[in-house]
């Protein structure tokens, strides 16, 4: 069954793309039982917020299937999930360009993002602002740990600045997940930053270089800023208390989630290192994804025989045991013989105070090979 509505049409017309997709739709005679060429397995499409378009079953049809529906057995169902059964297959590219489909159980899903959602502190009385889409698992996550600890997800249909700062002007929010330097910096930045009233925020997390993550946190300095690592194949792997300490947070991605494991090893020999020196990043436990959708050979290449993820992630611990990423191993690149990771360059260019953003890609130079360029 696919679920959807036209609450959104000036954004994105979703019926009029399912019914590109499914051509012989408005042609069907029971929209309850499709049986359509092009996709056997679906049995109907609902929409949620208009009846009489052919084929779709409307609001009030499907509000009077759900008068009929069997709660009791609705309550076995629900009781009965598996923990490894799927939950959900969230899309990722990472730092390719092709797609792949990310499998999560509704252990991985929802133990993991409960268990985030416990890090932050949250309360049933907190109300989450969360402006990152809903197919990401930026969004997701949050979703699900705010429904797990009874609070209130706050979020926007698109995200634009000004209109971000009078949605929180407007709801109040008690934690703020802007999480990404594009969001956050559009909005420290933008003229009415002055005007909004963050008094209500206790916490909120960024994703971003050292120097970068202290600007944001001198932007709303009552409100203990905090950072993760993590990934669509794992959910939220490391993160902050708000309790932690300024330069804890500022410096690092914090500690493993409670139950997980991870470490850092050497890519060449898949040795474990010390604290302080950096190597690929690896995790496993209750977290990781499932497999890839329909593409054996990515999983195996992935998850290891041990049921570690291999995550291509350059990074190390202190002597803590927290973790800090120091970009990807893929993008490390040589200038006359020495590695350069663009975000230790990024991070060094962020730091001056008329810098809002910065992006460091390698070219080619006659002399060192490749130089990076910002």
């Amino acid at each position: 069954v696919l679920v959807t509505d036209t609450t959104n049409k000036d954004y994105v017309d979703y019926a009029t793309l399912i019914e590109s997709a499914l051509p012989d739709i408005s042609n069907a005679d029971d929209p309850f039982k499709l049986g359509l060429p092009g996709a056997p397995l679906l049995r109907s499409v609902v929409i949620l917020d208009k009846d009489g378009r052919p084929g779709f079953i409307g609001k009030s049809q499907f509000e009077a299937a759900a008068e009929r529906a069997d709660l009791g057995k609705l309550r076995v169902w629900c009781a009965g999930v598996a923990q490894r059964s799927i939950a959900a297959i969230i899309y990722t590219s990472g730092t390719t360009s092709k797609p792949r489909g990310v499998v999560h159980t509704n252990e991985s899903l929802v133990r993991t993002w409960v268990m985030t959602g416990r890090r932050w502190s949250m309360r049933a009385d907190d109300r989450f602002w969360n402006p990152v889409q809903l197919f990401h698992i930026a969004g997701i996550g949050p979703l699900v740990f705010t429904f797990g600890h009874g609070a209130t997800l706050v979020t926007d249909t698109y995200f634009e600045a000004g209109k971000a700062l009078d949605h929180i002007n407007k709801t109040k929010p008690t934690m703020l997940y802007p999480t990404y330097p594009p969001l956050t910096m559009d909005i420290i930045t933008h003229a009415k930053f002055g005007e909004t009233d963050f008094s209500h925020v206790r916490a909120w997390a960024n994703i971003a270089p050292p120097e970068t993550l202290r600007r944001m946190q001198e932007a709303i300095p009552n409100a203990s800023q905090i950072s993760l690592y993590g990934s669509t194949e794992g959910g939220c792997v490391t993160l902050h208390s708000p309790d932690d300490d300024l330069e804890t947070r500022i410096n690092t991605g914090g500690l493993p989630l409670p139950g997980n494991q991870v470490r850092v090893v050497d890519p060449d020999t898949g040795a474990e290192l010390p604290p302080g020196t950096a190597g690929e990043i690896q995790y496993r436990g209750y977290n990781t994804l499932l497999g890839y959708y329909k593409d054996s050979e990515k999983t195996a290449a992935t998850i290891d025989e041990e049921g570690w993820v291999h995550t291509g992630d350059l990074g190390d611990f202190d002597k803590a045991g927290r973790l800090t990423f120091r970009g990807r191993l893929k993008e490390t690149f040589k200038v006359g013989g020495e590695n350069v990771a663009p975000a230790e360059v990024e991070q060094c260019l962020e730091g001056h105070p008329a810098v809002k953003l910065a992006q460091v890609v390698p070219i080619p130079d006659d002399r060192l090979l490749e130089v990076p360029v910002a």
